[in-house]
């Protein structure tokens, strides 16, 4: 992401559902020469625009270099519902303290159940948020967003999964153990589809490392 002047903001397409787990792995590979608030991390903000921003503080001095970059923390902020943000209130504070260095990726991610969100660093449950602290309600559909304040960066391994019961729809099988209703689970995971009951149903295979299956009925 080579920003311009201001925020900039990627969201995920298709992924509002209220039970949802948002992550990505950023790497700092610069910043806008005159910025010395930087920053950049996960958004969701509702169709008010309220909500909030795990954000990884990468302030620091003049230059376009990742050496002006000094800070090394997480954050938290709300957004007010315009443009404006609440800088200086208890609804932005430091979840999580020299975690961050600008010369190594970081990886944030947010595990959404309604108004509960879990900040993870580097695969660490760092603070739990209750949305209603910043304007979010347990049924607001929001589109997580990935953006930066005047860093440059490369985002890998980023996604959005959606979950059921705070089980993760994610193809991996090993989280639906815990259900009563595994076995039959189990048991029916290699049955032949009986295509005249379920007409229609197409089938999104994504060949990448972690296997993911994705269904949908057409």
């Amino acid at each position: 992401i080579n920003t311009f002047d201001g925020e900039n903001l990627i969201f995920f397409n298709q992924s509002n559902s209220t039970q949802i787990k948002v992550g990505a792995t950023f790497k700092t590979t610069g910043k806008t020469s005159s910025e010395l608030y930087g920053k950049f991390g996960i958004g969701f903000f509702n169709s008010s625009n309220k909500g909030l921003w795990t954000y990884v503080n990468a302030e620091g001095t003049t230059g376009e270099s990742i050496s002006s970059i000094t800070g090394n923390s997480v954050a938290v902020v709300a957004k007010n519902g315009d443009s404006t943000w609440k800088w200086k209130e208890s609804t932005n504070f430091d979840v999580a303290t020299n975690v961050y260095s600008p010369s190594s990726p970081i990886k944030l991610e947010i595990d959404r159940n309604g108004v509960r969100f879990d900040i993870y660093v580097n695969g660490n449950l760092v603070e739990t948020i209750n949305g209603l602290d910043y304007g979010l309600s347990a049924a607001d559909t929001i589109y997580p967003c990935i953006s930066t304040f005047n860093v440059k960066l490369e985002v890998t391994d980023y996604y959005s999964i959606a979950k059921h019961n705070s089980i993760a729809i994610d193809g991996n099988l090993d989280d639906w153990k815990t259900l009563s209703t595994w076995n039959s689970i189990n048991a029916n995971k290699t049955r032949a589809l009986d295509t005249s009951t379920n007409k229609g149903v197409i089938f999104f295979y994504e060949m990448d490392s972690r296997r993911r299956i994705y269904l949908r009925r057409g």
